[in-house]
């Protein structure tokens, strides 16, 4: 019982979210990345990065769904490499757990884009140790009563893509459920919606054995 997420207060984690021009997974390319450094219950630091693409064409279902502020885009946004350096340090730390809502079937994949624009080749062995929230939901939605240790990513996997009439996973049914404040509004912001999807882990690990 001790090693149980809900029971370790040291153990490290790094939520995250992007945000893409499309919904490509081999060519989208990410314009903002958004991620928390925490352990425990704890936020210890919260980045909010805009990335630079001078061919960078969001398009306007896109634009409206996230947000998308070419203005604000213009003027805050860096250096896509050296973004990425300083993200990947994170990503790559095997002390960190990492977490995010259907980064498993979406965000993992937009990483793969970003790395290969700037010349990085990715190491996908940081899937290990990732928790995606919305097939954590559809297990517990499922009658799972705890996680496996060995072969956790199949696990992940099999509930990713499991489908069923009426089952939500969304982040805002998820929000209601667990009774969390939310401002619908701010939904589909990269740090806004990694900020919920943290409130959101916590939340699972205190009703399913992981």
């Amino acid at each position: 019982m001790d090693n149980l997420l809900k029971f370790n207060f040291n153990q490290k984690y790094l939520i995250f979210d992007t945000e893409t021009e499309g919904l490509n997974l081999a060519l989208s390319k990410p314009w903002q990345i958004a991620w928390i450094d925490a352990i425990g219950k704890k936020i210890l630091n919260k980045q909010d990065r805009l990335l630079y693409w001078s061919d960078l064409k969001v398009s306007a279902d896109a634009a409206r769904i996230t947000g998308f502020n070419e203005q604000k885009y213009k003027t805050k946004s860096e250096d896509p490499k050296k973004v990425w350096q300083e993200f990947s340090k994170k990503l790559y730390d095997p002390e960190y757990i990492i977490v995010g809502q259907n980064i498993l079937g979406y965000d993992v994949y937009i990483l793969n884009v970003w790395a290969g624009l700037v010349g990085e080749k990715i190491d996908y062995s940081f899937i290990e140790r990732c928790i995606d929230t919305k097939a954590l939901e559809t297990a517990i939605a499922k009658g799972c009563t705890s996680i496996p240790n060995e072969d956790r990513i199949c696990f992940f996997y099999k509930y990713l893509n499991y489908r069923e009439r009426g089952l939500k996973t969304n982040q805002k049914f998820l929000l209601e459920k667990y009774g969390i404040d939310f401002d619908a509004n701010k939904l589909h912001d990269a740090l806004y919606d990694i900020e919920k999807n943290y409130e959101i882990f916590l939340k699972q690990i205190n009703t399913v054995e992981i």
